[in-house]
């Protein structure tokens, strides 16, 4: 039984063959390929030239700006693993295209969400090394409620402003969201985790709560069940 596998690639102007080397040596269905958006049409020219050689393979383009490398890659993974996870059984990550920035926020990434990580040596015969990437403790302390959190500042478009913005489109209440957010005794809450971020803004009359993702937090975001 083939094992569908989704792979998510950097890609950049130099060392394109390696991400061949990659889907030569792991057979993908899917190719998501990251790059920087200078790099758009390089990137829309290699796509069709994988697909001439396999018009099975899906191939999708993520662009971000080079200046937000960190921030862009952390939501389009994390958007690509909530969005897939069901549909392929192995998800592969190839950072050996693109340039040192890129490369690192995919490895990062990858690292946090514990994902296969390898590279390809093109000096040593498109040699594989694969990259140790241990799953890290927050898929294990993350719960569903924490999820349905994330997924709802999410929905807003990463950014709620009030607690009652929040209760809102959660469907939880003010004391479970503050709970959540800010944790009790030994439970960490989101805010302590690094997976949102939380200000007061003030005027003349009252005061606002606004919740915002972080990077990391983006990760996170999935319509995937998690107990």
């Amino acid at each position: 039984m083939v094992t569908k596998t989704i792979q998510i690639a950097t890609f950049g102007t130099f060392r394109d063959n390696n991400v061949l080397a990659g889907l030569k040596i792991f057979p993908s269905q899917k190719l998501v390929l990251i790059c920087y958006e200078h790099d758009n049409i390089k990137a829309k020219l290699f796509s069709e030239r994988i697909r001439s050689n396999n018009e099975n393979i899906e191939v999708i383009i993520c662009l971000t700006p080079k200046h937000k490398v960190i921030e862009s890659v952390f939501g389009y993974i994390g958007g690509v693993v909530g969005s897939e996870i069901n549909r392929f059984q192995r998800i592969l990550v190839n950072v050996s295209s693109g340039d040192k920035p890129l490369s690192y926020a995919v490895l990062c990434a990858a690292y946090i969400k514990g994902m296969n990580t390898f590279m390809i040596n093109s000096n040593y015969s498109n040699s594989l090394a694969v990259i140790p990437t241990p799953k890290l403790y927050y898929d294990k302390i993350i719960t569903k409620t924490n999820l349905r959190i994330l997924n709802s500042i999410a929905s807003a478009g990463g950014v709620v402003y009030g607690l009652e913005q929040l209760q809102q489109i959660s469907g939880l209440i003010k004391p479970l969201l503050s709970y959540h957010l800010h944790g009790r005794d030994h439970t960490k809450g989101l805010i302590d985790l690094g997976l949102v971020r939380v200000e007061s803004k003030r005027n003349e009359n009252s005061s606002i709560v606004i919740v915002s993702l972080t990077a990391i937090g983006k990760l996170f975001v999935t319509k995937g069940e998690r107990s």
